[in-house]
C-alpha cells in the first residue's frame, strides 16, 4: 500500500545529477535509482552508492523502489549482491523494489536470493508500484 501517495500529476524525475554513479528521483514514498556507471570509474563505485541508498531506505520504512540497471553484458557479482541486500531492506521496511532491466545481464540465476520482479521499461515498473 502507498503510504504517502504520488501529487496528482506528479510523477518523479530524473534530475540528470549523478552521484558515484546513481542518478535519484523521488516524489513521496516511490524512488526511481538509475545506474549510471562515470567512464573511468572502478565498479565498487556504484556498489558504494547503492550501499547509500539502502542505508536510507532503511530510514524511510515503506519506500517503492525502481531500480534501472544498464543493459551491460554482465555486471560484477558484487554489484548483484548489493541489488539484493537492497531488495532485502526494502522489503523488510514494507516497502516493494523492482528492476528495470535485461534479464540476461541480470544473471538472476547467480543470485538467489534476489527475488524481485524484473521488467523492461520504467513504465511497467511504475504500475507494478503504484499497485501496492
Amino acid at each position: 500500500m502507498l503510504r504517502y501517495p504520488l501529487a496528482r500529476g506528479r510523477r518523479p524525475t530524473l534530475s540528470g545529477m549523478t552521484s558515484g554513479g546513481l542518478e535519484l528521483a523521488a516524489t513521496g514514498a516511490m524512488v526511481i535509482a538509475r545506474i549510471r556507471p562515470i567512464a573511468g570509474d572502478p565498479p565498487r563505485m556504484i556498489v558504494k552508492a547503492l550501499g547509500a541508498l539502502s542505508r536510507k531506505v532503511h530510514q524511510h520504512p515503506g519506500t517503492l523502489l525502481a531500480l534501472i540497471v544498464p543493459p551491460e553484458e554482465a555486471h560484477p557479482p558484487a554489484l548483484l549482491r548489493r541489488m539484493a541486500q537492497l531488495a532485502e531492506v526494502v522489503n523488510r521496511g514494507g516497502g516493494f523494489m523492482v528492476i528495470v532491466g535485461s534479464r540476461q545481464s541480470l544473471d538472476l540465476d547467480s543470485q538467489p536470493n534476489l527475488v524481485v520482479p524484473v521488467v523492461s521499461t520504467l513504465e511497467e515498473a511504475e504500475v507494478i508500484l503504484l499497485r501496492q
